[in-house]
Parts: C-alpha cells; sequence; structure tokens
C-alpha cells in the first residue's frame, strides 16, 4: 500500500512538470534602438553636420511597435531624442513566443509635446494594416525618414534586442548658384514625373511603395526655393528625402509673375533606391545648367 502512494505521488509530480513546461510566462524583454544609421549613408553635406542634429525646437522621434505572430499589436513605445546620435532604450512585458518589431524614426516639430509632423502614423493596432503617409508638409532634411523590422522570440536568456534603424529612402541635396539671373522667375521647383504618399507594411514587416507615373507630366517634386528668400546671397541650397520610386525623370520649372510655370534646363533620370544620396547642381544663366550625380553607391543616372 504504501508503495503504490509512493507511486502515485510521483506520477502527479511528472504530470505537473510537463504542464509547467507548455505554461507561457510573461517576460521583460529589453530594447536598443540605434537611429545613427539612418543618415549614416548620407555623407555629403553642404556644410558640415547639417544632418546630424537640428535645432531646439525640433525632435527625433521613435515608434517602437512590437507584433505578435498574428500580427497584432503586443507593445509599443515611443521616446523623443536630440539628435541622431542618441539611443533609445526600451523595457516591455511581452509572453514568451515569436514576435516582429518595426522601429520608425521621423522628425517632428516639438515645443513641450509635438506641434507639426512631416509623416503620420496610422493602423498600428495590426502590422498588416500599418501605414506610414506624406502629411504634405515640406521638411527639407527633417523629412528623412528611417525604418526596420526585427524579428526575434521572447524567451528565457533572449531578452536583449538591438535595432539599428536604416534609412527608408533617399537624399537629394541641391545646390543653386546665380538665383536671381532671371528677375521675373519667382519660385523654381525640380518636379518629378513619379511619386507616391505612403508605406504599407507586409505580414513580415518588410515594407512596400507603390509609385505612380505621369509620364511626360512632372506632376511631383523635390523640394522648392523662391529666390526672393534669398535676397542677401546669389546661392542656395537644400535637402529633400525621396521615397525608393524606381527610375524618375526630373526637370526643373521656373514660375513667373504671371503665374506660369516653364520648364528650364535639360532632364535628368536616376533609378531612386535606398540610402542613395544624389547632388543637383542647377545654374541659371543666359543658358540653364543642370547636372546630377550619385555621390554615394553605385552610379545608376542616365
Amino acid at each position: 500500500m504504501k508503495r503504490n502512494v509512493i507511486w502515485a505521488a510521483l506520477l502527479v509530480f511528472l504530470f505537473a512538470s510537463c504542464k509547467n513546461e507548455n505554461i507561457e510566462m510573461q517576460r521583460k524583454v529589453s530594447f536598443t534602438v540605434d537611429p545613427s544609421e539612418v543618415i549614416g549613408s548620407f555623407t555629403y553635406e553642404a556644410d558640415e553636420g547639417e544632418l546630424e542634429s537640428f535645432n531646439s525646437n525640433y525632435k527625433l522621434r521613435i515608434h517602437l511597435l512590437v507584433y505578435d505572430k498574428m500580427g497584432d499589436l503586443a507593445a509599443a513605445e515611443e521616446c523623443y531624442l536630440s539628435n541622431y546620435q542618441g539611443i533609445m532604450n526600451s523595457s516591455l512585458t511581452l509572453w514568451d513566443g515569436e514576435y516582429t518589431a518595426v522601429a520608425i524614426t521621423d522628425v517632428v516639430k516639438y515645443d513641450d509635446g509635438v506641434t507639426s509632423t512631416y509623416w503620420n502614423i496610422n493602423g498600428t493596432d495590426c502590422l498588416s494594416n500599418l501605414k506610414v503617409s506624406d502629411a504634405g508638409n515640406d521638411g527639407e532634411k527633417h523629412k528623412i525618414l528611417g525604418i526596420s523590422n526585427y524579428h526575434f522570440h521572447a524567451k528565457e536568456g533572449a531578452d536583449d534586442h538591438t535595432i539599428r534603424v536604416k534609412p527608408a529612402g533617399a537624399l537629394i541635396l541641391v545646390k543653386s548658384s546665380n538665383i536671381h539671373y532671371y528677375s521675373t522667375v519667382v519660385r523654381y521647383k525640380l518636379g518629378m514625373n513619379k511619386g507616391t504618399d505612403c508605406y504599407t507594411f507586409n505580414s513580415d514587416g518588410s515594407y512596400a511603395v507603390a509609385a505612380e507615373n505621369g509620364g511626360e507630366n512632372y506632376e511631383w517634386h523635390a523640394g522648392y526655393f523662391d529666390p526672393q528668400d534669398y535676397n542677401s546671397t546669389n546661392d542656395c541650397h537644400y535637402y529633400h528625402f525621396v521615397m525608393p520610386l524606381g527610375r524618375t525623370a526630373f526637370q526643373w520649372l521656373g514660375k513667373t509673375e504671371d503665374n506660369v510655370w516653364r520648364y528650364g534646363g535639360d532632364k535628368m533620370s536616376a533609378n531612386i533606391k535606398i540610402g542613395e544620396e544624389y547632388l543637383i547642381r542647377f545654374e541659371l544663366g543666359s543658358s540653364i545648367q543642370v547636372q546630377m550625380d550619385l555621390v554615394n553607391g553605385e552610379k545608376t543616372i542616365d
């Protein structure tokens, strides 16, 4: 009888042990999000260091979104940094299991809170609904966007993860000279025959861009400038962030005082890829000179 009791107790212990092995546990999972590589590949600057930081009324915002294997939002956090050299440290409570993290960086105007954005981030409740959309504001270097996804398993012994965010498009630096040569022109813009306004996400956390093609019509633009804003100088420059669009044509246009747009200079084209940086020179005179060069990566310009 005593032996039967011992065997019964042993069976109960073994059964309980098997059940405990299958019990899901909650644990603290730590993340380090490094945004420095968002601008790391953009090495050409008009003025040294101007891409790395910004004025005190701007902040670098980081969204950390963690989705379970069904694509539902499991945890989220955001933080604000002074520049791209800062680091986001986060600790989130997650059940054991497989997850996809999406880290998004963008620059926002900030005065005791966000006052203006260049990108709208919506549909965060589900990975398949996640969308990052152009807010319609020209932001020059402040519009640089970073996106990365990261797959991990929350389990014992794997509680620390590092996400290095990458740029989600290309950067154009436009340098213009002799900008007051045509006194009747009130605005110059760099037209594009392709454009899009949002990133959508797949179930694995990767993103896609669906570009529209305007053919010979330059409905979109890669920045603009008004000569009257630069009365004290004959030269100016600006940056423009471009989503990956594939083969895209660029054409300078000038708007005269009678509100008519006219083409100027030769057409340029490039196969816009993530992480590339282009330098466009625009020189006004008796003839308009334009030149487009890739200043990093492989040459992909016609």
